[in-house]
């Protein structure tokens, strides 16, 4: 964060009374944070996602929630913990299999389950159905391939220190370390990584004791990327993950095989956003359900962005649309009742998880390179019975005249035919609608929209993502001559209320 804006935030924070509490989470403006999210990864359509995790912390140790998400209703596919050294980074590779996919990797940095064949493990994790099949089914596919694409949550639990002196049973090292000690990197590998991975054992001493007594509370440093990279296509696009800064301020050292700490375990729930020339700092302690401070700082009225599909280039684009925050919020209705006898969403959201998603009606104004321009008419491809736009799921993949760069299943096809092959778009969430006439929402909220305790509203909806842009020369001289090209979204806000800059 540079200095100005920092100081307008400890300005705010102490106008609302929030400067002793130590946290308000906010987005990481410089790409490191406490949490980071990878918008996307796919192993569909000869897809890998190669995933970096660094630690720019260069005295203390880190360990991380690392879980892989499925995008349809956001049930964990994967999970473990990582435990990084100072200065370290871990690589991995997620990768098809034959009914699914799994994380591959060589990296030596501690994980709990070891996955390294080099820590003890089989040098791979496949992908679990678990969170969304029998007693946990949530009315979609339960089947491996919807695993196949979705998002990431990286989630800092605590750090690492060399004046924490609580040991842990050894393994390999000549006495009881540290936890620190034990991910300290020796040689090129964690001194005792097979102490860690017995701590979590069912005799272990993180289970049978209070396992945060063993790492401090975290104070940030991590940033990371993905690259979804298609050899045989001969493409790649790479992209930052979003850092989330000052998450919680506590240390929250939680078991691997778990679904916590999950985003709405942010604490204090505080939130800043940078908005205009300013600051707005929020409560939500009072007004506000657990994950709304994650989503106030992720709020959007609208993405933006590029697209270019010109035949004569073989061009072709795909825009990822991730709603990170929506589990907390939407849950499934696979009852036989209508929906006005549920209560299973809350606001921002509008709609309960059912086969076929939790649909948001959404906007689009698309523009050509020349002044053309249509918000009226413009339509998913085939256009949708009702003939109102909607994506439904918690990672959707718009794809621009067929183009389907990303070979995803959670896509929907935008015509740009009136405006042209090339062009901009606009994806709205702004329309705010009322529950009243649906009756769904428990507290009869205003939907697509968050009022704070100090009736600060947002408007939107909790958005992150990318555009990719695919490019096709084909064999040129014996050399594939393919090109792609990773394109960050633009966005609006909307903040209402007595705003404090």
């Amino acid at each position: 964060m540079n200095i100005k804006r920092n100081l307008i935030g400890l300005a705010v924070l102490s106008t609302l009374g929030l400067a002793g509490t130590a946290n308000a989470v906010y987005l990481g403006q410089e790409g490191t944070g406490q949490v980071l999210l990878k918008p996307y990864y796919t192993v569909r359509g000869g897809y890998d996602t190669v995933l970096t995790i660094t630690n720019s912390d260069e005295v203390n140790g880190k360990v991380v929630k690392v879980r892989v998400i499925e995008g349809k209703n956001s049930r964990e596919v994967l999970d473990f913990n990582l435990y990084l050294s100072p200065a370290d980074v871990w690589t991995g590779t997620l990768t098809a299999t034959t009914d699914g996919g799994k994380l591959v990797t060589t990296d030596t940095s501690c994980t709990v389950p070891a996955i390294a064949a080099n820590q003890g493990g089989a040098g791979f994790a496949e992908f679990r159905n678990y969170y969304y099949s029998g007693v946990n089914a949530d009315g979609e596919a339960t089947n491996l391939n919807r695993a196949r694409e979705g998002y990431i949550e990286v989630i800092q639990m605590g750090d690492l220190t060399s004046a924490n002196g609580n040991t842990i049973p050894k393994v390999s090292a000549s006495t009881d370390p540290t936890l620190y000690a034990a991910a300290k990197h020796i040689g090129g590998k964690p001194l005792d990584c097979p102490a860690i991975v017995n701590a979590w054992g069912s005799a272990g001493v993180f289970t049978a004791g209070a396992p945060n007594i063993w790492v401090s509370a975290p104070t940030g440093g991590l940033f990371g990327t993905g690259t979804l990279i298609n050899v045989a296509g001969g493409t790649d696009y790479t992209y930052d993950d979003v850092a989330l800064e000052q998450w919680i301020d506590v240390a929250d050292h939680k078991a691997p095989g778990g679904i916590l700490p999950n985003l709405a375990e942010v604490a204090p729930k505080h939130s800043i956003v940078f908005y205009g020339t300013g600051a707005v700092a929020s409560n939500w302690t009072t007004n506000g359900y657990n994950m709304d401070p994650v989503s106030a700082v992720l709020m959007r009225t609208s993405v933006m962005n590029d697209f270019v599909t010109d035949p004569g280039l073989a061009a072709g684009t795909d825009w990822v649309v991730t709603f990170p925050t929506k589990n907390a919020y939407v849950s499934p209705d696979i009852d036989s009742d209508p929906d006005s006898a549920d209560n299973n969403y809350l606001r921002p959201f509008t709609q309960d998880f059912k086969l076929g998603g939790a649909c948001e009606e959404v906007g689009m104004q698309v523009y050509g390179r020349e002044e053309e321009h249509s918000s009226t008419g413009v339509d998913f491809s085939p256009p949708p019975p009702s003939g109102i736009n909607t994506i439904c799921w918690e990672t959707n993949v718009l794809t621009f005249n067929s183009s389907n760069v990303l070979a995803s299943e959670l896509s929907y096809n935008v015509d740009t035919t009136g405006v042209g092959a090339n062009g901009w778009m606009r994806l709205g969430f702004d329309n705010v609608q009322t529950d009243t006439a649906r009756d769904v929402d428990q507290n009869l909220d205003a939907t697509r929209q968050m009022v704070s305790d100090e009736s600060i509203t947002y408007v939107g909806l909790p958005v992150i993502g990318f555009g990719v842009q695919k490019y096709v020369n084909g064999n040129m001289g014996g050399v594939l001559s393919n090109y792609g090209g990773n394109f960050v979204h633009k966005y609006q806000r909307s903040i209402l209320g007595n705003l404090i800059m």
